[in-house]
């Protein structure tokens, strides 16, 4: 497996899309080899000319796509500096709600003096893989655990 950074251009074609990929970026082919999640800057939105997303693809496929000179091959250690230094990342909280009304079954349970179970307490665990309450990933081994390059 290996990280890759694209960068994408602000389109100002009308009737096209916001943004424009390099040429040799085919996004059936991606949402089908990628590893994870795809993980943006979000600077196109706020207004700029380009940003660039991180993503995690097998080593044929990243090695065919780094040929272009708007994508490249980056090591852990720089995906994560990129991650610390994205706005749009950085900017969410810590902890996330995924499951609204399991934790407000557990409220209404605490409220009632009710016990807790061992599920209620894993919910409310956010290193738990039980909907709940979850941590929010912001480095490549929390975003994309099964990484296993340098």
């Amino acid at each position: 497996m290996k990280l890759i950074l694209v960068k994408i251009t602000k389109n100002t074609t009308p009737g096209q899309p916001r943004m424009k990929y390099p040429s040799i970026y085919d996004p059936y082919e991606i949402d089908a080899v990628k590893i994870g999640p795809i993980i943006y800057e979000g600077r196109i939105a706020r207004g700029e000319d380009y940003e660039h997303c991180l993503i995690c693809l097998p080593d044929e496929i990243a090695d065919k796509y780094a040929q272009d000179p708007d994508i490249t091959i980056v090591t852990k250690d720089e995906a994560d500096e990129w991650l610390a230094q994205n706005p749009d990342l950085q900017s969410r909280p810590s902890e996330t709600v995924t499951d609204p009304n399991r934790i407000l079954a557990i409220m209404a349970k605490k409220t009632a003096g009710l016990d807790l179970s061992e599920e209620d307490l894993a919910a409310l665990d956010p290193n738990s893989p039980v909907p709940g309450i979850v941590k929010t990933p912001k480095t490549v081994d929390e975003i994309y655990p099964q990484y296993d390059g340098e």
